[in-house]
């Protein structure tokens, strides 16, 4: 297993993952309904949250990649 293939995919994952909840907070900014608003605010936390997994996986898979 290549950990540092691996640990790369992770951040580029991340990476997709922070550009999306970034169109998501201009969408919420924009948004004229607070209903439709607080429906998005939702989903940006929980894709901040799946990228802040992703980042941190990804940074240690490669630490560990580099100590082989």
């Amino acid at each position: 297993m290549d950990y540092l293939v691996w640990g790369e995919e992770y951040l580029r994952e991340a990476e997709h993952l922070r550009e999306r909840v970034r169109l998501l907070r201009r969408q919420a900014a924009d948004a004229t309904e607070e209903k439709e608003a607080d429906k998005l605010e939702g989903r940006i936390q929980l894709l901040y949250g799946m990228y802040l997994d992703c980042l941190h996986v990804g940074n240690y898979l490669i630490k560990c990649g580099r100590l082989r």
